[in-house]
């Protein structure tokens, strides 16, 4: 068994946006500590979740802080050869790596549909810190039932809603809060072979708002489908068509712009993981999604989910970002800091990731 290396090289920009997260680390990290004495105050947490809250504050404060290299003197090369990273849901540094793997894992199959993308939002009303919790898991929930009957395993008597041809989808769980005012919503990339239907907005309701936003007879439906699935209704022809007294909740279908679906990989609190929370909202959302998936796929992007730390990459994660250097001369391995490495500008930096490979 040898080894290939496979490896990119990092630019200024890149390598001072390494260093830069590893600041914004210290935000979560206080975040979580303030959680956490809270938490011993208040008798609220036990002796092992402050033993477990403790290791996960260690792992963060020393998120990608140093660097694995191995430095190529003569040719004036250092290639970053591997790094610790804590893998928190919160973590600047792990989210970022989420995303591009994610991202490239997507490409193949979103630029093979690219032309039958469609972006789906999807939303309930505000609920407070004590409802967080089981609304996000009630939305999971009703989403995987809507998925049954977009893709026709489940059906409702006089409704064809399989005139769209849904070929499958990815979601992915954003929070938005204010105050004690907190909206869960569900950003959506699906494909529909016959999606020119999706395209036709005639529709005038209560979302329609200032700008008079027009919605198609599919939006409508879904507005409805989804408050009857949210409110454990049945899906039937008249409640979905006929029974006025029913509410909706917004819902919008539109094509897909170049930047929606990495917009889907990114963080679940919107904007900067730390931005513009407080230490209440931070530990409501902590403990909300504490074992819940923010991003799941189905159907043709079935294979997409949320990526747990580095041991879940695989070969063409690593391929996605192949170059290869060689040299005759023999490197000199050490440990250095990321601050340290983003200021050097004697190497050319590259970063690489060791494969095994049968011969």
């Amino acid at each position: 068994m040898e080894t290939t290396t496979q490896v990119r090289e990092l630019t200024p920009d890149y390598k001072m946006w390494m260093a830069e997260n590893t600041v914004g680390n210290k935000n979560v990290v206080w975040q979580y500590q303030r959680m956490m004495v809270g938490g011993i105050i208040r008798k609220q947490l036990s002796w092992n979740e402050v033993q477990s809250m403790k290791k996960r504050v260690k792992r963060l404060a020393d998120c990608n802080k140093n660097w694995d290299t191995e430095t190529y003197e003569a040719s004036h090369v250092k290639v970053l050869l591997r790094t610790f990273l804590c893998k928190d849901k919160f973590c600047p540094n792990c989210q970022a790596v989420k995303r591009t793997v994610l991202w490239n894992r997507l490409q193949p199959d979103i630029e093979q549909n690219k032309d039958s993308l469609y972006h789906m939002t999807l939303t309930v009303p505000d609920c407070t810190a004590e409802e967080l919790y089981d609304t996000v898991r009630h939305m999971a929930r009703c989403f995987k039932t809507l998925v049954t009957y977009l893709n026709g395993n489940k059906k409702v008597r006089g409704v064809d809603l399989s005139q769209y041809d849904f070929k499958g989808c990815f979601r992915s769980l954003e929070i938005t809060c204010k105050g004690d005012a907190y909206h869960p919503h569900l950003h959506v990339a699906a494909v529909w072979g016959n999606g020119g239907n999706l395209e036709d907005k005639r529709i005038t309701n209560e979302f329609s708002g200032p700008k008079n936003r027009l919605f198609s007879e599919f939006e409508a439906t879904i507005q409805r489908i989804w408050w009857l699935l949210i409110n454990g209704k049945r899906l039937t022809y008249h409640n979905i068509f006929e029974d006025d007294t029913l509410g909706r909740y917004s819902c919008t279908v539109d094509k897909c712009q170049p930047d929606d679906c990495e917009r889907l990989t990114t963080y679940v609190i919107k904007g900067s993981p730390m931005e513009s929370i407080t230490s209440e909202n931070f530990r409501t959302i902590y403990h909300a999604l504490k074992n819940f998936r923010q991003i799941q796929g189905y159907g043709i992007f079935y294979r997409v989910k949320g990526i747990e730390g580095t041991e879940d990459y695989t070969e063409p994660d690593y391929q996605a970002l192949e170059q290869y250097i060689t040299s005759g001369e023999r490197p000199v391995n050490q440990r250095e800091r990321t601050n340290h490495l983003a200021c050097d500008s004697k190497y050319i930096m590259l970063r690489a990731k060791y494969q095994p490979r049968k011969v």
